[in-house]
């Protein structure tokens, strides 16, 4: 390997963002149109960067699942609509092609906040199971106001439960973005923990990601989906 190809790989592999650019910058400076298969190669051996076809990268990421359900409570002659709130815990496959910058953008942006969620542009797929941890209900009082809880009921009697339809989930990476604590692979060969970041930085560099044009996370936008599929539940009539 020669001296430049071992200094950019070091620089990909520190935990100092600065670092990482220097590299990106010498990597740059080169100008040499087979530098690029030549790093990857070095990062990860187990595939052949050279191919005519795009290799495909999996990121397995450990997430927490909110799901919505609307639901009809009544207690006699009163009704109240709402909904719950189901969390659990799963992990999210994120899906991309090697030469994807527009997605290996968003994510080194994910790698730099340690921060992913299902908001963002990036192809995900559901997960098939989750671990679930609570439910918690909610409903729209005579105000219009969502009130966390079951409602209560002004005559005797007890609250009973109609679950109409499913409204929507909602992923955050429960550990945040990075390793350990996500898996990665790349055409179904798993990379190991400690290759991955800088794999994936690599392969962002070769696809032409600049590091000062990286793409904003809204993290508040997380919020917001909750907020709006809590409020569907609630206006479903």
């Amino acid at each position: 390997m020669s001296t430049d190809l071992s200094k950019i790989v070091t620089l990909l592999e520190s935990e100092d963002w600065g670092h990482v650019q220097q590299g990106y910058e010498l990597y740059r400076s080169l100008a040499d149109p087979s530098l690029g298969a030549e790093l990857l190669s070095h990062l990860f051996g187990e595939v052949d960067w050279t191919a005519d076809t795009a290799l495909s990268i999996r990121i397995d990421v450990r997430a927490w699942e909110d799901d919505f359900e609307s639901c009809n409570f009544t207690a006699g002659e009163e009704s109240w609509e709402g909904g719950v709130q189901h969390g659990g815990k799963t992990t999210v496959p994120i899906l991309f092609q090697g030469d994807d910058g527009d997605s290996l953008g968003w994510v080194v942006s994910c790698l730099k906040e340690n921060h992913w969620d299902s908001t963002l542009p990036l192809e995900f797929e559901y997960p098939d199971s989750t671990n679930g941890k609570c439910s918690d209900p909610f409903y729209m009082n005579a105000d219009g106001v969502i009130v966390d809880g079951e409602p209560e009921p002004k005559g005797e009697g007890w609250v009973e439960r109609e679950y109409l339809d499913g409204m929507g989930s909602v992923y955050s990476g429960s550990y945040g973005f990075s390793p350990p604590h996500f898996w990665c692979s790349v055409d179904d060969l798993e990379v190991a923990t400690e290759s991955s970041r800088a794999l994936l930085l690599g392969a962002a560099l070769v696809a032409g990601v600049e590091l000062d044009q990286l793409p904003s996370i809204d993290q508040q936008g997380w919020q917001d989906e909750l907020d709006s599929l809590k409020s569907s539940c609630c206006d479903r009539f």
